[in-house]
């Protein structure tokens, strides 16, 4: 696999691997400037570009637009759009997808386990302390723990309302194509 040409990305850093299988994958590229920032926010829109091409999945708009806020000709329309047809994402109540939004830890839980189509599971017990079986992604994290594709914080959290970071996401979605 070739080498991360990121400036800010090193051989020792958790998201390394992910950076370097979606890179040599050309699901994600970095900036002008050399660096990836993989502490940066994502967005659902950049989420979706970099799950479908990681999957290699083919770019499917029938159909579409299925969201208010991703007409045709958008930056990420093919991408939510195969996302939507491939069963991985919703969207809002009130028909919006909401593209240029952070996606959330818990939110990117889903969208992984769901992309990966692997089955929910029943949750035997309350593993992180901020995410209690009521929190609507609980099964999700649950999930995603049983996979070992998360481990979250040292102190017993995961943090499910919190950001996803480009060196997150790259992380999970490589873990995911297992």
């Amino acid at each position: 696999m070739p080498a991360v040409p990121f400036s800010d990305v090193q051989p020792q850093d958790y998201y390394y691997t992910g950076v370097q299988t979606l890179y040599s994958r050309g699901a994600i590229s970095g900036y002008s400037d050399g660096t990836f920032r993989p502490y940066n926010d994502t967005t659902r829109g950049q989420v979706a570009k970099i799950i479908v091409l990681a999957m290699g999945w083919a770019l499917n708009t029938s159909h579409g637009p299925h969201f208010s806020d991703v007409p045709a000709g958008s930056t990420f329309y093919a991408y939510v759009e195969t996302m939507y047809n491939q069963g991985a994402i919703s969207g809002y109540s009130d028909g919006t997808f909401r593209p240029y939004n952070n996606v959330t830890r818990g939110q990117l839980s889903k969208i992984v386990v769901v992309s990966a189509q692997w089955p929910v599971e029943e949750p035997k017990g309350q593993r992180f302390s901020d995410v209690p079986p009521s929190n609507p992604f609980y099964a999700y994290i649950e999930s995603a723990f049983g996979h070992n594709i998360i481990s979250g914080y040292t102190d017993g959290t995961f943090r499910p309302g919190n950001n996803a970071t480009r060196g997150q996401v790259s992380k999970m979605t490589t873990q995911s194509l297992r």
